[in-house]
């Protein structure tokens, strides 16, 4: 645990936003001359006709000739810290805006009163930038220049709270802000006067795409969006493994680049707060709201259908719940079995062989995990047939929510009707029939209990998902009534998968570090903690060494060093080899990397270990 909480600590006073760095660099500076205009606060006017050669403007010294069209709207950039003109969001949102609008749009650069490393005073310095603004706004409004209905400021991390700021200056009320992921160092706690917050428009709509780290958690707006719940964005670890949150608070302006080309729009369901949204208390997730640009009038959806992400319809077979049948003798070129015509796949399953059904996570597919580790050690060393179901469909990214976890019944009602024919026709028995599930694949092989005729013989979870499953009802999640036998493997319980046993045997590899060696300690990176589960149960099917663990009641007991009260419980291989008798919680520790397994423990070591 001491290991995540140094990350944290390391990731807060690593980042750009630290407000301690720069604290004694003499060019740090508070500006206290604060007459507008200001000689630091400049103002570039942009249209479809200047948008290579920008008009700078005097607030003081406005003309009519640059504001010809009154009917076209105003749309204000405000960058972030150490940015100016040309960094973000305006590198993103100012192309998008003038290739689809004939608009103007005003880029706001004050660059030279939030430079690098001067954090601290970069803040201090953001009422003179809100004050000088308003000073603009005001005139352009007096003058009859623009319209204050047109007028739309869209401000990215500082620059959110400075538009928040402007409302102090304003002589009336503008129609919209927008907040693309307001900073949050020295703002958490500030006062309504001094950040973003819903009295500052008529309508403030927000996105947050880095809680954990630069951006606001709190809810500020009459709209706020918080896409892959505001935390980890996806693309990150990989574009920028050093510092992966920055990649998460540029994200926002980046999806509103977006928004404002895409005709299909971010479409988001409603839910009361981001905490309810963690603890998957979210009711009504069918009432869905677009996400940025061109949002629908607050409060209502119009009815209108999400484009790109898909509920399972309740039909039995269908074209998008694939079953891919592999043979030791062919397993680079499966078969696609059609569930009404199974009779002309009698040939197929003799001999009569043990039968693995693989289920894959979300965002993966028949190739993907576990299918990618899983599969060919299986099929290489171990004489069995498997099928690999696709759903893929159902679970793309970015529509876990409520879309796949929808569509999960239905997917495992679909899998059911499946192995009930295979039974009835003989082709596998009961026994024969092993369901092996990753994250969301293992909630679905759970769900397929409440639907085949005869209990199912062993499901394997690998980590299961615990997003979208965490209730109170057995039969809306993995639970052991499920299957005569449940392993469960939980490689990342603090955060996609649980805590607490789902199964007959639960197994927690490296518990008491919170995470799996070699993976990094960042929480925003915890994905590959995730996907240790379906490597650890690949590995084991061949493993001469074998993932040998121990029992100890439960997590808290091993937490807390009682494991010597169990240590007449014999030991067990995790993963494949694992005996059907086992029953309780086991643990364990790996290599960092392959091979990951340790072999035989010694039980006087592991007296000593535990104090006994």
């Amino acid at each position: 645990m001491w290991k995540i909480l140094f990350g944290l600590f390391w990731y807060i006073i690593s980042t750009q936003a630290n407000p301690i760095l720069g604290l004694f660099d003499p060019k740090c500076k508070i500006e206290y001359e604060d007459a507008c205009p200001h000689r630091d606060v400049d103002f570039w006017l942009f249209t479809r006709d200047i948008r290579e050669n920008p008009l700078k403007l005097n607030a003081s010294d406005l003309h009519a000739s640059d504001f010809a069209f009154k009917e076209r709207n105003l749309y204000i950039l405000l960058h972030g810290y150490t940015g100016d003109r040309d960094y973000s969001p305006n590198v993103y949102v100012r192309p998008a805006l003038l290739d689809t609008e004939d608009a103007y749009i005003i880029s706001v650069d004050y660059g030279r009163l939030v430079p690098y490393p001067c954090y601290m005073t970069a803040v201090e310095n953001l009422p003179l930038v809100a004050k000088c603004l308003g000073q603009l706004i005001n005139n352009l409004v007096a003058e009859e220049l623009v319209e204050n209905d047109k007028i739309h400021i869209i401000g990215f991390s500082l620059g959110a709270q400075v538009a928040g700021q402007t409302a102090n200056y304003l002589k009336k009320k503008l129609k919209r802000i927008t907040g693309l992921d307001p900073a949050k160092p020295l703002f958490a706690f500030a006062s309504s006067e001094y950040k973003l917050d819903s009295s500052d428009a008529e309508f403030v709509d927000v996105i947050h795409t880095d809680v954990v780290g630069r951006g606001m958690l709190a809810s500020l707006g009459h709209v706020d969006f918080y896409p892959n719940l505001g935390t980890i964005q996806p693309g990150c670890d990989n574009e920028n493994p050093k510092d992966p949150g920055s990649c998460n608070h540029d994200r926002a302006p980046q999806y509103y680049a977006e928004s404002v080309r895409n005709p299909n729009g971010f479409w988001s369901y409603s839910c009361r707060s981001w905490l309810y949204q963690m603890f998957d208390l979210c009711n009504d997730r069918k009432k869905v709201q677009r996400m940025v640009f061109e949002i629908l009038a607050y409060g209502s959806a119009n009815n209108r259908e999400v484009l790109w992400c898909e509920f399972a319809p309740d039909e039995c077979p269908q074209k998008n719940i694939e079953f891919w049948f592999y043979r030791n003798d062919s397993s680079s070129s499966p078969f696609l079995l059609n569930p009404l015509s199974l009779n002309d796949s009698v040939n197929l399953f003799r001999p009569r062989l043990p039968l693995k059904i693989i289920l894959h996570g979300y965002n993966q597919n028949r190739d993907l995990s576990p299918n990618r580790e899983i599969r060919p050690p299986l099929l290489y060393h171990e004489q069995v047939y498997v099928i690999s179901l696709d759903y893929s469909v159902y679970t793309k990214r970015p529509c876990y929510y409520p879309w796949t976890v929808y569509s999960a019944s239905i997917i495992a009602k679909c899998l059911a009707y499946f192995i009930d024919d295979l039974i009835a026709r003989d082709y596998f028995a009961r026994n024969d029939i092993h369901l092996i599930g990753f994250s969301f694949g293992a909630q679905v092989a759970g769900l397929t209990a409440n639907y085949v005729k005869e209990k199912l013989n062993r499901i394997t979870a690998l980590d299961p998902a615990r997003p979208g499953f965490m209730t109170t009802n057995l039969s809306e999640k993995l639970d052991p009534t499920d299957a005569d036998f449940i392993d469960v493997i939980h490689s990342d319980p603090m955060f996609f998968s649980y805590l607490n046993p789902s199964g007959h045997a639960d197994f927690y590899p490296n518990l008491e570090d919170f995470h799996q060696p070699g993976c990094p300690i960042w929480p925003f990176l915890r994905v590959c903690n995730h996907y240790r589960a379906p490597a650890y149960y690949a590995e084991s099917i061949y493993s001469t060494e074998g993932f040998w663990s121990y029992n100890c009641g439960n997590w808290s007991y091993y937490l807390t060093h009682q494991c010597y009260l169990y240590d007449d419980i014999a030991m067990e291989q995790m993963g494949y080899h694992l005996a059907l008798s086992a029953r309780g919680s086991y643990f364990l520790n790996t290599n960092r990397e392959p091979p990951y397994a340790q072999g035989q423990l010694i039980q006087t070591e592991l007296n000593t270990v535990d104090g006994a």
